[in-house]
C-alpha cells in the first residue's frame, strides 16, 4: 500500500510548473515520466512553491532536530522541540 496524500514543497518555481503541466507527462524526459507515474499512483497530491526565505527556516528546523537525535544501544531516540515560526 502506497501513500494516499503527498505534499511537495520546493523553492524552485520551474519544478512546480513542470510537474503541474500534465502535457509534459508524455515528455521524452525519463525522470519527468517517472515522476508523473509515481504521482498518478497517489490519490491526492499537491506541489507548492515556497519562497527560498521560508524554505531556509524549515531547513534550520530540520537540522536542529537531526542534531538532537541521539544514538543509544537499543536504537535511535529522537527528541523533538517546539519552534514558533
Amino acid at each position: 500500500m502506497g501513500y494516499q496524500k503527498v505534499m511537495i514543497h520546493t523553492y524552485i518555481l520551474e519544478v512546480v510548473k513542470t510537474i503541474q503541466d500534465i502535457h509534459l507527462a508524455d515528455s521524452s524526459s525519463a525522470l519527468l515520466q517517472r515522476i508523473h507515474m509515481s504521482l498518478e499512483a497517489i490519490q491526492h497530491w499537491k506541489i507548492k512553491h515556497i519562497p527560498r526565505e521560508r524554505n531556509q527556516v524549515v531547513d534550520r528546523i530540520a537540522k536542529m532536530v537531526t542534531e538532537m537525535t541521539t544514538y543509544r544501544k537499543d536504537g535511535y531516540r529522537k527528541e523533538y522541540i517546539s519552534v514558533d515560526v
